[in-house]
């Protein structure tokens, strides 16, 4: 485990950028990865002088963000680091463009009941937007998703259904249908 450290002062509340600072004493250049309710730019800045690195994020959504920071492959101590962004009056985040988001994968269509099922989502070219996913049908499925890491814009979904039947996939970004949405889904015994 790294001795670079993390330090996060200031305010976070959306649409305001959040700023961190990376002292990475020992040397190395630090990965940055950040997931939360909207997807995020994270740019950053190395400090000679001091040997550290001020890195910046934009959350346009309130919520908790987890930002992972490694160091020579090696994670941070501490890290991933929960960010919570508050809300601010008034503020109305970007709408991300719904009918950009490419959807593909078997599960868009069938599954069978209590195994995993996949889709794959690329949101890049959509624009800024959050992702909301729900399924109705038979039965509760469980539903998760995670943004790839060397991808940014691409999550990979997975879903399990504990009842045969027809269920309904509804994607949104940004409160829209992305197309196709909602999916038709089979879902089987075997």
């Amino acid at each position: 485990m790294s001795s670079c450290q993390v330090f996060q002062p200031g305010c976070r509340v959306q649409g305001k950028e959040v700023t961190f600072f990376v002292d990475t004493g020992e040397g190395g250049v630090p990965e940055f990865r950040i997931a939360g309710p909207s997807r995020t730019d994270l740019t950053y800045r190395f400090h000679e002088a001091t040997s550290m690195y001020d890195a910046t994020f934009l959350p346009y959504f309130a919520g908790k963000y987890e930002l992972a920071v490694s160091l020579n492959d090696e994670p941070i101590r501490g890290s991933p680091f929960v960010i919570t962004v508050k809300e601010q009056d008034g503020y109305q985040p970007p709408n991300g463009d719904a009918s950009k988001v490419k959807a593909e994968g078997e599960g868009l269509e069938s599954c069978v009941v209590d195994q995993p099922a996949f889709f794959t989502l690329h949101t890049s070219d959509a624009g800024v937007g959050r992702l909301r996913m729900e399924i109705e049908g038979p039965s509760e499925a469980m539903l998760a998703h995670d943004e790839l890491a060397n991808q940014v814009g691409t999550f990979r979904n997975e879903y399990v259904v504990q009842e045969a039947g027809t269920y309904m996939l509804y994607v949104m970004w940004s409160g829209n249908d992305i197309p196709g949405s909602p999916f038709t889904i089979t879902a089987t015994a075997e």
